[in-house]
C-alpha cells in the first residue's frame, strides 16, 4: 500500500512538470529524513537594530553680548562755546580793525574790548586848552598796513563857526573806509556834533554829540547807551586836528615831557581820556629821501586792547601831522596802520 501511494505521487509530479520537461529532469523522489538526524532549531533573526539617530544639535547658546570697551570712559561733552558779544553797528558790521580811526581792511583779530566809558554823572575832568585852528586844507598821505599799501586823503573845511573834516582811505584805487566829523568851532577848538564811520561808500556807525544848555549827552547809532558830554571831548577823527591846534597855540606844550589830555569817543560806545606826551623833535624821512624834524608825541596803551598812538607834528605847517601810527596793544599789534604825508595844499 505504501508503494502504491508513492507511485501515484510520482505520476502526479510528472504531469505537473509539463510536456516541456523531459522525464529525466524530474525532481528526484523526496528522501525521508532519518529519525536519528537531529533537527536544528530555527533561531529567529534578531531585528536589525536601527542606526542610532544622529544626536540632535544642542540648542545654540545665546550669542554673548558684544564686548564693551572696558576702561574707556564716555567722551566728555564738548565745552560750550563762549557767548559771542554782539558788536553794535549800523548796517553791515565790519570786522574790528587795529586803527580805531582809519578803517582799511577786515581782519580776523578778536574785537578789542571797548575802553571804559565814563560813569553816569560827571565825567573825569581834563584841562581845557586854547586852540589855533589852521585854515582849510587838503592833504595826501601814503598808507601802510602790514603788507598792504594804499593812500589816505584828509580834508578840512571851515565856515564862520562850523567845520567839516573827512578822511578817506583807498587801496588799489578803491575806497575801503571813510570817517567824517562835523560840528562847531569855538575858543577851545573843535566841538563835534556828529561823527560817522563807514566802509566802501556806506555809512555804518555814528556818534551824536547833543550839546544842550547846561550840559549834554553823547548817543550812538548802535549801542543803546548814553554818556555825559565832557568839556573838550573829541571823536575818532577830530582829535587829530584838535591836537595839532592845541600844540600850535601854546609853545610850552611842545617841550619834552609836556602833556595834552582830551576825552576821545568811539562809535562802539567807548570813551576814554587820551593823554599825549611830548617827546621832543625827531627826524621823519620823506618820500624824496630827506629828513624833516617833527615834534614827536606818544599815547601809551593803559590796558590790553587799548589804542597806542605815535604822531609826529610838522612845525613848518601849523603842526599838522607829518607822520602818524596807530595800533592795538595786544596780539594783533603787528596790524597797525601808519601814514606819511606827501602833499599839503592850503585852500
Amino acid at each position: 500500500m505504501v508503494a502504491g501511494v508513492v507511485l501515484v505521487h510520482g505520476l502526479l509530479l510528472v504531469r505537473w512538470a509539463g510536456p516541456g520537461l523531459p522525464a529525466s529532469s524530474a525532481a528526484p523522489p523526496m528522501a525521508t529524513v532519518p529519525a536519528t538526524t537531529p533537527v536544528r532549531s530555527i533561531v529567529p533573526l534578531r531585528p536589525v537594530a536601527a542606526a542610532p539617530a544622529e544626536p540632535a544639535p544642542a540648542p545654540a547658546a545665546e550669542a554673548p553680548p558684544e564686548p564693551r570697551l572696558a576702561g574707556l570712559a564716555p567722551a566728555a561733552p564738548r565745552p560750550a562755546a563762549p557767548p559771542q558779544v554782539p558788536r553794535p553797528a549800523v548796517g553791515d558790521t565790519p570786522e574790528p580793525v587795529a586803527d580805531p580811526g582809519i578803517p582799511v581792511v577786515s581782519t580776523a583779530a578778536p574785537a578789542p574790548a571797548p575802553s571804559p566809558a565814563p560813569a553816569t554823572g560827571q565825567a573825569e575832568a581834563v584841562p581845557l586848552y586854547a586852540a589855533a585852528l589852521p585854515p582849510p586844507f587838503e592833504a595826501e598821505f601814503r598808507l601802510r598796513r602790514g603788507a598792504l599799501a594804499g593812500r589816505a586823503s584828509w580834508s578840512y573845511a571851515a565856515g564862520a563857526d562850523s567845520y567839516q573834516l573827512s578822511l578817506q582811505t583807498r587801496v588799489l584805487g578803491r575806497e575801503v573806509g571813510h570817517l567824517r566829523s562835523e560840528g562847531r568851532r569855538g575858543p577851545t577848538g573843535l566841538e563835534p556834533l556828529r561823527f560817522v564811520e563807514g566802509r566802501r561808500g556806506r555809512d555804518q556807525r555814528a556818534v551824536n554829540f547833543q550839546r544842550e544848555a547846561g550840559g549834554g549827552r553823547i548817543s550812538f547809532s548802535g549801542p543803546a547807551v548814553e554818556l555825559p558830554l565832557p568839556a573838550g571831548v573829541q571823536d575818532r577823527l577830530s582829535w587829530l586836528l584838535q591836537l595839532a591846534a592845541i600844540v600850535d597855540a601854546d609853545p610850552a606844550l611842545r617841550e619834552r615831557g609836556a602833556e595834552v589830555s582830551m576825552w576821545v569817543v568811539g562809535p562802539r560806545g567807548d570813551a576814554d581820556v587820551w593823554t599825549f606826551v611830548a617827546m621832543g623833535l625827531e627826524p621823519v624821512s620823506r618820500a624824496e629821501g630827506t629828513d624833516q624834524p617833527a615834534l614827536a608825541l606818544r599815547r601809551d596803551a593803559r590796558r590790553p586792547w587799548d589804542t597806542e598812538v605815535r604822531i609826529w607834528l610838522d612845525p613848518a605847517a601849523r603842526h599838522l601831522p607829518l607822520r602818524a601810527a596807530w595800533r592795538i596793544a595786544g596780539p594783533d599789534a603787528e596790524s597797525g596802520i601808519e601814514i606819511w604825508r606827501e602833499t599839503l595844499t592850503w585852500r
